[in-house]
């Protein structure tokens, strides 16, 4: 069975005041899908993301689109471009050159996530 959060709440005092966004209207929730991120994000996991950041300005995990597919990476800006990559080794990173970055589009920057584990 799938299990999709459809809503959560947050306070926003603590949101204020631990998270870095661009204003609460980009805030939205997904769910992560598969296993490229394990263990830092895994399969199912809540991921509130900031859809004002649509640019790769810094190092850190993002939501976007590449070949008509959605994904949840790490990408790192360098010299020539950018680099993709995937907590979990199983994945090789992709690099894309600084000429080829319009093929990326940036939909959201992850800003926090919640992992659910069972006790």
């Amino acid at each position: 069975m799938n299990m999709v959060v459809e809503q959560m709440s947050l306070d926003a005092a603590w949101v204020r005041q631990n998270l870095v966004y661009t204003s609460t209207d980009n805030l939205k929730l997904i769910s992560g899908k598969g296993d490229s991120m394990a263990p830092t994000i895994r399969n199912g996991d809540a991921l509130l993301v900031d859809s004002g950041i649509t640019t790769v300005e810094s190092d850190a995990i993002y939501f976007f689109q590449m070949g008509g597919r959605l994904h949840v990476k790490r990408i790192q800006r360098n010299l020539d471009g950018l680099t993709i990559i995937s907590d979990n080794d199983q994945y090789r990173e992709i690099d894309v050159p600084a000429g080829r970055e319009g093929d990326i589009q940036i939909l959201a920057q992850i800003i926090y996530w919640w992992t659910g584990r069972s006790f």
